[in-house]
């Protein structure tokens, strides 16, 4: 028998209704004729203490929900989460993000939707009925009309959406979800050391072994994977740090293509970028910036390095700031704390580095703790916490100077030469 401790499960509760209250107070405050910056993590006008209260918010949440459900309930839904996932992954395989009409507009049902898409017909209405459940799509009318619409969220992963979040999807999916899948022995002693990337293909991470694909396929997902986390990402370190007092050249180390590089030269006219990477991902990045406004090309510079080298003279001399951007996560402390000192070793004595990760405080959103797992499956390293990248810098040869936390995920550590 269940043991029953009311008052645990009422302060629970209390605490879930004092949190909404204050969030319910916050954005009453607000004019409703504002516009929301897409690229943050919340649906509501931005201040750090709102940030703050929607964390806390969804963390009484979750606290009320295990003190209300059974345990064995509780954990039964947790452990079956993946079936969701899977889920998910079947809605975007048959095109029903293309199929499905958008809020508002006539429902389609799912006889139609089975028909255009492929479907066994009892199948698709499991399907259905589970995405319903998290509200991605619904039912016209009432429940087991059998007439469905998407909704606003179901737009990101059509096609022709700028944000692919299918290629996400199919990511998760298919390498992730192998690499995942070892936690149990990735986690023992002997696998210390390992990745899931190492176990299942044999490769330390993922960028080694896909640069064996001859293809192109999976690097090429995985970008786009990466590009459609953009809209919560970008935001914060492009809004919240001081940029206005970059007045030298920025250097976007490992940049890509310049998911982040895009977002700040449009949003501050006077910063001026060099993109670094790697030779084949410089060639996609030119080809990305043909394309963009000339007010901001003129203002980035693609280059050609390998942040396992030295900065070139050339760059170091003119430097004013370097940003690293989901790097230094992906890498174990040796390998970070190499990176680090490989930008250390020419940068100018009054230089800043600028790491934009997710960072650990506590009480940390979900995606921040689910991310964690994902790395350590998929490349053996981990999210850190505000002293963990400080020992890095201390050992890279750099002084953590501030941490700012930001409307996203994301915080902008800031560091100078030690």
């Amino acid at each position: 028998m269940n043991t029953w401790n009311k008052d645990e499960q009422l302060n629970a509760l209390k605490e879930l209704r004092a949190s909404t209250d204050a969030l319910i107070s916050y954005v009453e405050a607000q004019d409703g004729e504002q516009q929301i910056p897409e690229n943050a993590m919340w649906r509501f006008p931005y201040a750090p203490e709102a940030k703050f209260q929607a964390d806390k918010w969804r963390h009484d949440y979750s606290r009320a929900l295990i003190s209300t459900l059974s345990p064995t309930q509780y954990l039964c839904e947790f452990n079956l989460g993946n079936h969701e996932w899977a889920a998910l992954s079947a809605f975007y395989a048959l095109g029903l993000a293309e199929l499905l009409p958008r809020p508002g507009q006539k429902g389609v049902s799912a006889e139609q939707l089975a028909a255009k898409s492929g479907a066994s017909l009892l199948r698709l209405r499991t399907v259905l009925r589970s995405m319903s459940r998290v509200h991605l799509v619904s039912e016209v009318g009432h429940p087991l009309s059998d007439e469905w619409v998407g909704s606003e969220h179901v737009d990101l992963m059509r096609k022709d959406s700028p944000s692919p979040f299918g290629s996400m999807v199919e990511y998760c999916m298919d390498d992730a979800a192998k690499c995942v899948n070892t936690l149990p022995a990735l986690v023992k002693k002997e696998n210390a050391n390992n990745s899931g990337t190492f176990l299942v293909f044999g490769h330390q991470d993922l960028f080694s072994w896909y640069a064996t694909e001859e293809s192109g396929y999976r690097s090429s997902r995985f970008n786009q994977a990466m590009q459609s986390l953009n809209g919560i990402l970008v935001g914060g370190p492009t809004e919240d740090y001081p940029w206005d007092q970059v007045t030298g050249l920025a250097v976007d180390v490992a940049g890509g293509v310049g998911g982040q590089t895009i977002h700040l030269v449009a949003r501050h006219s006077h910063l001026k970028v060099q993109i670094q990477d790697l030779k084949e991902v410089s060639e996609d990045a030119k080809k990305l910036w043909a394309t963009m406004p000339p007010a901001w090309a003129d203002r980035v510079e693609i280059r050609e390095h390998d942040f396992n080298e030295p900065q070139p003279d050339d760059v170091a001399k003119e430097a004013q700031v370097y940003f690293m951007r989901f790097i230094l996560h992906d890498w174990s402390n040796a390998k970070a704390i190499e990176i680090l000192r490989n930008l250390r070793k020419k940068a100018r004595p009054d230089a800043k580095l600028l790491i934009l990760e997710v960072v650990l405080f506590g009480m940390d959103p979900r995606y921040a703790q689910i991310l964690a797992v994902h790395l350590m499956a998929v490349a053996g390293s981990n999210e850190r916490t505000e002293a963990e990248y400080g020992a890095l810098l201390n050992a890279g040869g750099w002084k953590l100077e501030k941490t700012y936390r930001t409307r996203s995920v994301m915080s902008v550590i800031e560091a100078t030469p030690a």
